[in-house]
């Protein structure tokens, strides 16, 4: 009994010393318990920063006296022998070993104090895991209903849904495979919702006469099997050059429209190819800019930008 008193003194000892930041070796006569945990805890000093004084003794403290508050407890209580046998397993009697433990706890708080300082974090390599400004300029965030944010391509298609969904990626698709238009006076942007997660932008380029008059029609249509709402119902539309000076602006119609599974939805918008100040404007290529729609599908909501979509008016 006596040698054990004094072996658990001694491992007292070598815990302070530990705490102390000396260097502890345990002898040939040190117990094979003893020897075990010095040497676990000598390689958890490594990990630990030094904490005060104060923290070692608050600390060692406080945990010896819950690991005795929770085993009266624990062998008090009516009716709870197969918690007492679960304690029992869980911290050891030996009071070398609980002591043990203690110290352990103590340096795993101060590896945790260690990690909040900054020391363990991994610093990423450059560029890894950074937005440039040129890829935020390229894509227009999205809030869906869960508050997640997605990008959206401007070339024309957005991905919807939950945040580990992967994106589809977009595409704006032309009739015209040798890349010219049709002699027209009809410029039409198709907008086809086939799934809750994937919208398709079609649009066909126009070149029309010069002086007459340009239809734009934008067109709608729910190939989902949920209800689609669209808002506002007609966005408003900027018309520009190709040095990107305003033009002209036709009016958006605010509120929302609702579209059943198979629906479709046309706005139509007219320009009389004058500008702002009503004088006809010169031959060239402009661009048709859709203001910002709000799409919902179900729990789920996003904002679409359109691409451009271009006309071009010939010489007289």
């Amino acid at each position: 009994m006596g040698k054990e008193k004094n072996g658990e003194q001694e491992f007292l000892r070598d815990i302070d010393r530990f705490l102390n930041g000396e260097e502890v070796t345990p002898d040939e006569e040190t117990g094979e318990d003893v020897r075990s945990a010095v040497e676990f805890a000598h390689k958890l000093t490594e990990l630990r920063a030094e904490p005060s004084r104060e923290f070692q003794e608050s600390l060692k403290s406080r945990l010896l006296r819950k690991l005795t508050e929770q085993e009266m407890a624990a062998r008090e209580r009516a009716g709870a022998g197969w918690f007492s046998g679960f304690l029992d397993r869980v911290v050891p009697q030996s009071p070398v070993w609980r002591t043990a433990v203690v110290t352990v706890a103590i340096m795993v708080v101060a590896a945790g104090i260690m990690w909040q300082t900054g020391l363990f974090t991994m610093t990423s390599a450059p560029g890894e895991g950074a937005e440039t400004a040129g890829d935020n300029d390229r894509g227009l965030v999205e809030m869906t209903s869960d508050d997640t944010q997605k990008d959206w391509s401007q070339n024309g298609m957005a991905a919807f849904g939950e945040e580990e969904e992967e994106e589809e990626e977009a595409f704006v698709s032309s009739p015209s495979e040798d890349g010219l238009s049709t002699l027209d006076s009809e410029l039409e942007v198709l907008m086809e919702i086939s799934s809750h997660d994937e919208i398709t932008i079609t649009i066909e380029p126009l070149t029309t006469q010069y002086g007459t008059e340009v239809t734009l029609t934008l067109t709608f249509r729910n190939s989902s099997s949920t209800a689609v709402t669209i808002d506002p119902i007609q966005p408003e539309i900027f018309v520009r050059g190709l040095d990107n000076e305003l033009v002209y602006t036709l009016p958006a119609v605010d509120g929302p429209e609702e579209l059943l599974p198979s629906e479709s939805f046309q706005m139509i918008y007219i320009w009389n190819q004058q500008d702002n100040s009503g004088a006809q404007v010169p031959a060239g290529t402009y661009r048709f800019n859709i203001g910002s729609i709000i799409i919902t599908c179900g729990a789920n909501s996003g904002v679409i930008i359109t691409p451009p979509a271009e006309v071009v008016i010939l010489e007289q």
